[in-house]
C-alpha cells in the first residue's frame, strides 16, 4: 500500500511540476519570437568608437522586402533600461485577457500585431547581445570603459540613423524605459535637431533624475568611487542563476517565490501586478551585463542630484571637460518642437514621482502642450511594471494618443501653431466662426499675407473646420511633401495662409443675431443658404482681411458641392477662386450607396424640422470606457460602421477612431440632410424641394430649379478628385459631373482618380498614406495656380 501511495505521490508531483512549467522559460529570444508567429532579424551597427551593436527587428511572417514592408509601417524603436536587453519588451504574458486593450500585456508583440509599426529593439553596448568590438574583447578592461554618455554620443544616434537609412523613413517613434528614456533626454539636449526626427518620444520612467530614489541599491552608493576605480564588467546574473533554475532556491518554489517577490519590491517598488508564474521567465532575460562605470554613473546622478555627465574626478574632468565638475546635460536646449509623453508610476523606487515631476517642471515651460504628463492610474505601480505584470501595458498605453481629448485650439498649439478665431455675421444674421491657423512668428496681416496666398479648407456635411487637422500628424508615406495631415502639412509648406470656415449650425457656428439655436427657426435652412450666404460672404471676409484678390479653395464633400453651386449661380467667382479643388465633392448622388434606407423616408424627415445631432449617441465611443472605439473589439465594430457609411477602405488608422469621433459629427439642420436625400431621389443638382405649393411661392414653379453647371465660366480652374469605393459620392456620379464640365472647361478641368482600389469618402481627410496618394497631387495643382 505504502509503495502505491509513494508512486502516486511521485506521479502527482511530476504532473504539478509539468503544469507549473512554461515552455517559454527555456526559449531563446529567437525561439520566443518564432513561437508567436513572427520572424526575428538581427542587424549589426558598428559605432564610431568600434562597438558592434546588435539591433533586433521583429517582423511579420509575410515580410518579403523592406520597400513593401516599410511602406505603411512607421519605425518604432523600443529601447531597454539598465542591465536589460531588447527581449525585455517581449517577455510579459502574451495573451490579452482583457478585451478592452488594443495592445495586450506584451508591448513588443502587441505593437507588431497592430500592423502599423516596424518594431526595432536595439541593444546598448556591453549587454548580452552587444558584446563585441572591432579590436577589443569583453575580457579587456578597456572594453568596459564606458558610461551612459557613450550611449548618448554614439549608440543611440547611430542606431536611429541606421534604422532611418534601412527603412527610408525620415522620422521614427521611440519608447524608452528607464535608461532608454534617460539617454534620449540626453540626446535631445545635446543635439536638438533630433526633435524633428524622433516624433514622438515616449518615456517610461526615464531615469534622468534619481534624487529621491528609494531602491535597496542605494546601499551601494557610498561605494561608487571604489567601483569606478575597479572598473570592468558588472554581471550579477551568475548570482541570480539559482533563482531561475529548478533547485530548492528557485523563484518557482513556495517561500523562495515569496522571497523573490519581496526582493523585486525592495529593488523596484511595491506592486500587485507581478505575474508570479512568470518570475522564472523574467529572470531568464534579466539582468544583462553592464559596465561598472554605468552603475557608478547612476550613483553619481543620485549623489549630485543632477542629470550630468560621468564624473572622472577633478583631474579627469579637467582633461575631458576643461572644468572641475562634469557638465550637466542642458535640458533647456531641447527644441520646443519635441513631442514627449512622460509617464511615471506611483510606487517606482528607482524613478520616483518626485523626480519625474522635477523633470516635468523643467520641460513644461519649453515644450508647453508638446509635453504630455501621464501618471499611470494604478497604485501601486513600480519601475518594472512598465514591462511586466498584469495590466501593465494597458495602464501605460491606454492614453498614449492624448489628441483624443484635445480641443481644436489645443491640437493646433500641440503642433506649434496659433489658432485665430474670426467671426462673420451673414446677411441673414448667422454668426459664423472662421478659424485661421498661423505660425508662431505672426505679427500682423500685412507682413504675414505678403508671401502667403489665402487657402480656404471647407468641410463636409456634419463636419467642422478641425476635420482637416485631425489625421495622424506624422507622415505614413515617407516620401510625401505634405504628409498625412493636410492642414498641418500645408502650414509647414509656408506658402499658404490657411483659413478653415464653419458653416452655420455646426459646433463652432451656433449663434445668430436674434435667434437661439434652441429655436426651430434657427435650423430653417438647407444647402441653398450655404451657397447664397455662407460661402460667398466667407470668401469676401477673407479677401478683405488679407488684401488678396484671389483665393485657393479645397472643399471636401459638401464643401465641394456648395462651391459648384456658387460657381453656377455667380459665374464671376471663377475669377476669384483660383483654383477650386473638389475632394469627393461633385454635386450628383444618383448612385449613392450610403444611408439608402434612411433616404427612403426623406419626405417624412422634412416634417421633423430643427436640428439633427447624433453626437450624444457617439460620445461613449470617444471616451475611455468599455464602448470606446479605442478598445480592441469595439474598434473593429467602429471601423465596420464607418466603412458601411463611407465605403470599404483599408487605410483607416483604427488607433485614431476615437479622435475622429471627437471632432465629428457636428450638428446640422434636418433640412440639410433632407436636401441631400432629394438630390439622390431626383438625380439632379437642384435647390431644396419644399413641395409643389411652397415651390410655387418660392420659385414660381412646381419643381425646384437646378443649379446649372453649364453656367460655370470657362475660366474656372477645377481639380476633381474621387475615390473608387466612395459610397457617398460614387465614381459614376463624379464622372457624370465631369462629362458636363469637360466641354465647358476643357484643359481648365483636371480629373484625378485616387490610385488605390479601396478609397472611401472619409479617406480624403483621414487614413494612412493619403499624403502620397492625394495631398501631394493637390499641392502640385494648388502651386500651379498660385
Amino acid at each position: 500500500m505504502f509503495r502505491h501511495l509513494l508512486i502516486t505521490q511521485i506521479i502527482l508531483s511530476a504532473i504539478i511540476l509539468a503544469l507549473a512549467y512554461d515552455p517559454e522559460e527555456k526559449y531563446s529570444f529567437s525561439e520566443l519570437v518564432q513561437a508567436h508567429g513572427y520572424i526575428l532579424q538581427e542587424h549589426e551597427v558598428t559605432t564610431t568608437d568600434g562597438y558592434i551593436l546588435t539591433i533586433h527587428r521583429v517582423v511579420a511572417k509575410n515580410y518579403t522586402n523592406d520597400e513593401e514592408y516599410c511602406k505603411n509601417r512607421k519605425p518604432l524603436i523600443i529601447n531597454h533600461g539598465l542591465a536589460s536587453e531588447s527581449d525585455n519588451f517581449f517577455i510579459n504574458a502574451h495573451d490579452d485577457t482583457r478585451d478592452n486593450s488594443i495592445v495586450g500585456d506584451n508591448f513588443g508583440f502587441g505593437m507588431v500585431a497592430t500592423g502599423r509599426y516596424d518594431v526595432w529593439a536595439p541593444n546598448n553596448r556591453g549587454n548580452l547581445y552587444s558584446n563585441k568590438h572591432k579590436t577589443l574583447t569583453t575580457k579587456d578592461k578597456q572594453f568596459w570603459h564606458f558610461s551612459m554618455d557613450q550611449m548618448v554620443q554614439y549608440d543611440l544616434p547611430e542606431t536611429i540613423e541606421y534604422i532611418r537609412n534601412k527603412t527610408g523613413h525620415k522620422t521614427v517613434s521611440y519608447v524608452g524605459h528607464s535608461q532608454g528614456g534617460a539617454i534620449m533626454f540626453g540626446l535631445l539636449a545635446e543635439r536638438p535637431e533630433y526633435a524633428e526626427i524622433v516624433k514622438p518620444f515616449v518615456s517610461w520612467a526615464g531615469a534622468s533624475f534619481v534624487t529621491h530614489m528609494r531602491s535597496i541599491i542605494k546601499i551601494a552608493i557610498p561605494l561608487i568611487d571604489y567601483f569606478k576605480k575597479v572598473g570592468g564588467v558588472f554581471d550579477f546574473k551568475a548570482i541570480l542563476k539559482p533563482l531561475s533554475a529548478d533547485g530548492p532556491d528557485s523563484c518557482r518554489v513556495g517561500k523562495s517565490e515569496e522571497a523573490c517577490e519581496r526582493a523585486v519590491a525592495l529593488f523596484a517598488g511595491p506592486s500587485n501586478h507581478v505575474d508570479k508564474k512568470r518570475l522564472i521567465i523574467y529572470m531568464q532575460h534579466f539582468p544583462s551585463p553592464i559596465s561598472m562605470w554605468q552603475v557608478c554613473h547612476f550613483g553619481q546622478l543620485y549623489r549630485s542630484q543632477s542629470f550630468q555627465k560621468f564624473d572622472f574626478g577633478v583631474e579627469g574632468n579637467q582633461g575631458r571637460y576643461n572644468q572641475d565638475h562634469p557638465p550637466k546635460y542642458p535640458l533647456e536646449n531641447i527644441s520646443p518642437n519635441a513631442t514627449i509623453f512622460l509617464s511615471y508610476g506611483a510606487t517606482d523606487y528607482l524613478v520616483s514621482p518626485e523626480d519625474a515631476k522635477h523633470m516635468i517642471s523643467i520641460l513644461k515651460p519649453i515644450l508647453k502642450d508638446n509635453l504630455v504628463e501621464y501618471k499611470v492610474p494604478a497604485d501601486p505601480f513600480n519601475h518594472l511594471d512598465f514591462l511586466v505584470g498584469f495590466d501593465a501595458v494597458i495602464s501605460v498605453v491606454s492614453t498614449e494618443i492624448p489628441e483624443a481629448d484635445y480641443t481644436f485650439s489645443e491640437l493646433v498649439q500641440a503642433h506649434g501653431y496659433i489658432l485665430q478665431e474670426h467671426q462673420l455675421t451673414t446677411t441673414d444674421g448667422y454668426i459664423l466662426m472662421i478659424h485661421r491657423i498661423v505660425t508662431k512668428n505672426y505679427t500682423n496681416d500685412e507682413e504675414y499675407c505678403k508671401d502667403r496666398k489665402p487657402l480656404i479648407l471647407n468641410h463636409g456635411l456634419s463636419s467642422a473646420s478641425d476635420n482637416f487637422f485631425m489625421n495622424a500628424h506624422d507622415d505614413h508615406s515617407n516620401d510625401s511633401k505634405v504628409g498625412d495631415n493636410f492642414g498641418f502639412g500645408i502650414m509647414a509648406i509656408g506658402r499658404y495662409d490657411v483659413w478653415a470656415p464653419n458653416n452655420r449650425g455646426n459646433m463652432y457656428s451656433t449663434t445668430h443675431k436674434t435667434l437661439s439655436n434652441k429655436s426651430i427657426k434657427f435650423w430653417d435652412y438647407s444647402v441653398d443658404e450655404l451657397i447664397k450666404y455662407d460661402l460667398p460672404e466667407t470668401i469676401e471676409f477673407i479677401r478683405n482681411k488679407t488684401g488678396h484678390e484671389t483665393v485657393s479653395y479645397v472643399g471636401h464633400s459638401q464643401g465641394g458641392v456648395i462651391m459648384f453651386g456658387l460657381l453656377s449661380e455667380r459665374p464671376e467667382y471663377a475669377e476669384i477662386v483660383k483654383p477650386f479643388v473638389s475632394w469627393g465633392g461633385t454635386p450628383f448622388f444618383a448612385h449613392m450607396r450610403s444611408l439608402k434606407g434612411a433616404i427612403s423616408f426623406i419626405d417624412l424627415y422634412k416634417s421633423f424640422t430643427g436640428k439633427l445631432d447624433i453626437r450624444p449617441f457617439l460620445e461613449p465611443m470617444s471616451k475611455n470606457h468599455f464602448f470606446s472605439c479605442q478598445n480592441g473589439k469595439v474598434a473593429k465594430t467602429c471601423k465596420a460602421v464607418m466603412n458601411q457609411l463611407a465605403g470599404p477602405s483599408d487605410l483607416l488608422d483604427t488607433d485614431r477612431i476615437a479622435i475622429y469621433i471627437r471632432h465629428a459629427p457636428s450638428p446640422i439642420a434636418m433640412m440639410q440632410f433632407v436636401h441631400f436625400g432629394q438630390l439622390k431621389r431626383d438625380k439632379k443638382f437642384q435647390k431644396f424641394d419644399y413641395g409643389k405649393n411652397e415651390n410655387l411661392k418660392k420659385y414660381n414653379q412646381d419643381h425646384p430649379p437646378e443649379y446649372l453647371l453649364e453656367n460655370i465660366s470657362p475660366n474656372a480652374t477645377i481639380f476633381i478628385a474621387y475615390g473608387m469605393t466612395d459610397y457617398m459620392v460614387t465614381p459614376e456620379d463624379s464622372e457624370h459631373a465631369i462629362s458636363i464640365l469637360k466641354p465647358i472647361l476643357k484643359d481648365n478641368l483636371s480629373v484625378y482618380k485616387v490610385p488605390v482600389d479601396l478609397f472611401n469618402h472619409y479617406n480624403f481627410i483621414i487614413g494612412k498614406g493619403i499624403g502620397k496618394l492625394l495631398y501631394d497631387k493637390t499641392l502640385e495643382y494648388l502651386d500651379q495656380h498660385y
